[in-house]
């Protein structure tokens, strides 16, 4: 993370000015080949100079006395969460010459890795006394999309979308069943992440890199799908951190499980197409979860922090990672589709499965709960879980020729949208259903 610094004179102390760069960690999501990471990270200009006054003065604190940062933290965070436009921190002993980077890196930590910080600016000031170096105040900036015209906090909209964000929040926790263990929760989250959210690159809107991007607008970059899955973890009951790499421009989560520390990364197994760089529809990886440091190293992660949370190598080996389609929970049992056809499994961690139907399928997707849809032989198929029976419903041949090759379905609604491709360009269309799952 670079810092600039701007210092401007007073009477009595030093008022600083720091502008960083936000971490808008991007890095291209997986595809079924090796996913490959891009380098975007957001701009940010220095901090406007503002007139300098003098500070308040904070008594002198001896060599020996011990700067708080974790006491800093909270009360920032605090002030950020009150919509307020500094904070006094002379009681934390934050030393602004030799203790720079980790004030630094607890600003990058609070800004980028907070949830529910969406609305944060990307750059500070801080005032300090002269005699001792001591910070004495932290002045907190705001995006833009959360001022109003004349520069103010605009903590209406603050207020909205954070409701907004609440009730994404609290719709993904129907999925969450009190008897899953925490990998089930786990994976239940990640599925549905993967299956919701779309992967950019793009740094056209301050909102991609966060939870706004994820729960109101369904697209963000890595650092949107890290902070949406963390929420949605606490929310379930589990301790998560964010993972960055600045080799890598890229964030991703760490879960703790029984005493043990995975890695998970949800926007690599979140596959966009090689050709149109858009989501694939009805594709969710598992290449990436609960995954141990030496698997990310050997995978493709690189430079990051594992001495503090070192992680375990239990789950590298599990069959979650060949499975292609998202892992639905459904009458106390998960049903997916597997190399085998359409698969049961009881208990996600334990080896024994059954294989419902035997079909060499792609894409499965849910419509209801009973109801299903797949891809099989250029042509689309309905499953009925409660019947255990299959029926063709649409021929790619029909309707493309045999150019094209039917290669990704999604449901929205009564719809069922899908992409044929040539090879070389891809068509969309969409299928309208009656409440069976039948074509209308």
């Amino acid at each position: 993370m670079n810092f600039k610094r701007v210092i401007l004179f007073s009477c009595f102390c030093w008022i600083l000015s720091l502008a960083f760069f936000g971490k808008g960690m991007h890095s291209m999501a997986a595809t079924a080949t090796p996913a490959q990471t891009s380098s975007s990270k957001a701009t940010a200009t220095p901090a406007a100079t503002a007139t300098a006054t003098p500070a308040p003065s904070a008594k002198p604190v001896s060599g020996a006395a011990v700067s708080d940062f974790a006491g800093a933290k909270k009360a920032i965070i605090a002030a950020y969460k009150k919509y307020e436009s500094s904070v006094d921190v002379s009681a934390y002993n934050l030393n602004y010459e030799t203790e720079y980077d980790s004030l630094s890196s607890m600003m990058s930590e609070i800004v980028n890795n907070t949830p529910y910080l969406f609305f944060t600016g990307s750059s500070y000031k801080v005032s300090r006394n002269t005699n001792t170096n001591i910070i004495v105040t932290i002045t907190l900036s705001y995006a833009d999309d959360y001022k109003k015209t004349d520069g103010s906090i605009n903590t209406k909209k603050i207020k909205k979308d954070k409701k907004s964000i609440k009730s994404e929040v609290k719709s993904a926790m129907t999925i969450i069943n009190k008897k899953m263990g925490k990998a089930e929760k786990a994976l239940a989250l990640h599925d549905y992440l993967v299956e919701k959210l779309a992967y950019t690159s793009s740094k056209d809107a301050y909102y991609y890199k966060k939870e706004t991007g994820a729960f109101i607008y369904n697209t963000c970059n890595c650092q949107g799908y890290a902070l949406a899955y963390k929420i949605l973890l606490n929310k379930a009951g589990l301790n998560s951190i964010i993972v960055t790499s600045d080799e890598m421009d890229h964030e991703w989560n760490k879960i703790y499980i029984k005493g043990k520390w995975y890695n998970v990364d949800v926007s690599w197994d979140d596959a966009i197409d090689s050709i149109s760089k858009e989501d694939q529809y009805g594709l969710v990886l598992h290449d990436n979860f609960l995954c141990s440091d030496d698997y990310f190293i050997n995978n493709g992660h690189s430079d990051f922090e594992d001495e503090n949370y070192p992680s375990d190598t239990k789950y590298d080996k599990k069959y979650w990672k060949n499975i292609k389609s998202r892992m639905y929970y459904v009458n106390k049992t998960w049903l997916y589709m597997g190399v085998k056809g359409i698969c049961e499994r009881p208990k996600l961690l334990k080896k024994k499965f059954s294989v419902k139907y035997n079909v060499d399928g792609d894409k499965f997707i849910q419509y209801t709960n009973n109801i299903y849809f797949f891809i099989y032989n250029n042509s689309l198929y309905q499953y009925d879980y409660a019947t255990n029976v299959t029926t063709p419903l649409w021929k790619c041949d029909d309707h493309y020729g045999s150019d094209y090759e039917l290669v990704q379905i999604k449901c929205s609604g009564k719809s069922l949208n899908y992409k044929v491709s040539n090879s070389s360009s891809y068509k969309s269309g969409s299928l309208q259903l009656t409440k069976s799952g039948k074509l209308a």
